[in-house]
C-alpha cells in the first residue's frame, strides 16, 4: 500500500465521484478508478458500493477512511517536520555552556532564538570546560559556550572579547584607586579558579600576572564563582576576574579596572562533521544579538 492509495481513496470518499475526484486530484479517471480496485484487492475488503449514477461508502470503507485520514496527516506532518529540520526551523539544540555566560549575554540569547525557533527543543546544560569537547565528540551536546577550542575537528565562532577586572575588599588598601596596576598584586594572596575546575581561566590568570611581572605565591585556589567572591569580600586575598562577574554583588568586594588591556574570549563551539542547519541559525542569532547587548 502506498501513500498515493490513501490519499486517491479519500478524494473518492469526500467526493462519492470518481469524476470531481480524479478532477481535483489531476489524474484521468480511469487511472484513479484502476488505483481504488488495486487497494481493495490488497485490502482484502469493498471500499465502495458504486454503479453508474452512486457511488456510497461501505461499512469497512466508513472506518478505513478513519484511519487513512489519521495516517495521511502524520505522514504530512512527518514530512513537514523533516522539511522544517532541514530548514534549522524544527528539532532539538543541546547547549552546553560555562556558568559565567549566564551573567551577561547568554540568557539573551537564548530567549530570542526561542522567539523565532519556537519548534526547536532547547535543552541548556551547565558543565565544566574540561567535560565540552567530549561532550561536542560523543554528541551528548549539539554546541557549547565555552572558550575557543584548539581541536581540529571543532569549529568555533568568537562570541565575546572581555577584559579583566580586579576584584578585592572594599576595604583595601587598593580599593580607593580607579584603575588597579595588577603589580600592586604582586605580594597579595591571590584567589583564583583552580586549574582542574577552570584551565582556561586559571592559565589567563597566570598570564596576567606574568605579562604584569611577577608569578603569585599564595593562592587560594576554589572552585565556583561565589566562593571566589566571598574569600575576596572576607579578605583573604585579591582576584582576577573577567568582567562579566561585575555584575554579581558580593557587600564588602569591589571591582576596579586595571591597567593591563587583557581579554578573556569565548566561543560558540560545534563539531566540524555536524553544522546543521539547527546549529547555523543558534549562531547567526548569537552574532545578531550580542552586538545589541552590548
Amino acid at each position: 500500500m502506498e501513500l498515493r492509495h490513501l490519499r486517491y481513496f479519500v478524494a473518492v470518499a469526500e467526493h462519492l465521484h470518481f469524476g470531481r475526484a480524479a478532477e481535483a486530484l489531476m489524474t484521468a479517471q480511469p487511472s484513479l478508478s484502476r488505483q481504488i480496485l488495486q487497494l481493495e484487492d490488497e485490502l482484502g475488503v469493498r471500499l465502495f458500493d458504486r454503479t453508474n449514477r452512486h457511488v456510497e461508502l461501505t461499512d469497512a470503507g466508513r472506518l478505513f477512511l478513519a484511519d487513512a485520514r489519521r495516517t495521511l496527516q502524520a505522514a504530512d506532518a512527518g514530512i513537514r517536520h523533516a522539511r522544517e529540520n532541514a530548514d534549522g526551523t524544527r528539532g532539538e539544540l543541546r547547549i552546553g555552556f560555562i556558568g559565567g555566560a549566564m551573567l551577561m549575554l547568554l540568557p539573551s540569547v537564548l530567549r530570542e532564538y526561542r522567539r523565532r525557533y519556537p519548534n526547536v527543543d532547547v535543552h541548556p546544560h551547565v558543565m565544566p570546560f574540561p567535560e565540552f569537547v567530549p561532550a561536542l565528540h560523543a554528541g551528548s551536546i549539539d554546541v557549547a559556550w565555552s572558550v575557543p577550542s584548539t581541536d581540529p575537528d571543532i569549529d568555533s565562532q568568537i562570541v565575546t572579547s572581555d577584559g579583566f577586572l580586579a576584584v578585592m575588599a572594599s576595604d583595601h588598601a587598593l580599593a580607593a584607586r580607579a584603575i588597579v596596576d595588577v603589580s600592586d598584586f604582586a605580594s597579595e594572596t591571590l584567589v583564583l579558579f583552580a586549574r582542574s575546575a577552570a584551565p582556561g581561566l586559571h592559565d589567563m590568570t597566570m598570564e596576567l600576572c606574568a605579562a604584569s611581572g611577577f608569578r603569585p605565591t599564595r593562592l587560594h585556589e576554589v572552585f565556583d564563582v561565589p566562593t571566589f567572591l566571598g574569600l575576596v569580600a572576607a579578605g583573604f586575598g585579591v582576584g582576577l576576574a573577567p568582567y562579566p562577574w561585575s555584575v554579581i554583588h558580593i557587600p564588602g568586594s569591589v571591582f576596579r579596572a586595571i591597567s593591563i588591556d587583557y581579554k578573556a574570549r569565548e566561543a560558540l563551539c560545534w563539531r566540524r562533521d555536524r553544522h546543521t542547519p539547527i546549529i547555523r541559525a543558534f549562531v547567526e542569532t548569537a552574532l545578531e544579538i550580542i552586538p545589541a547587548e552590548r
